[in-house]
């Protein structure tokens, strides 16, 4: 069951289609209303937000956002890598199957 916390997604995704594949994407695993921002360097969107929550499955973001989040202080903030066979070499960060299931640990979702 879902808390009604707002969401955001960054995300790098390009194309043509990005925003409609994403959209459609997000929806197909039960994200409601999500709002997507796109851009390559995610940390100046984080600190915008004042987010708490980010998952990547890219292992130089992940790398580079918990760098800065442990730099920079940033209070109750989690940072996940999406488990995928290419980014095992990660370490010192949370790992998750899926977004949602990275929402559930984090109490987001229930």
């Amino acid at each position: 069951q879902k808390r009604g916390d707002q969401v955001w997604f960054v995300s790098n995704r390009i194309g043509e289609n990005a925003h409609l594949q994403t959209l459609s994407w997000l929806y197909e695993h039960g994200i409601d209303f999500p709002c997507v921002f796109f851009a390559e360097d995610k940390i100046p969107y984080l600190r915008l937000l004042r987010a708490n929550f980010f998952i990547d499955d890219r292992p130089d973001t992940v790398a580079e956002v918990a760098r800065v989040s442990e730099e920079e202080g940033w209070k109750h903030f989690s940072v996940y890598v999406k488990d995928m066979a290419y980014n095992r070499a990660v370490h010192n960060v949370k790992r998750a199957g899926s977004v949602k299931e990275a929402l559930i640990a984090e109490g987001y979702w229930e």
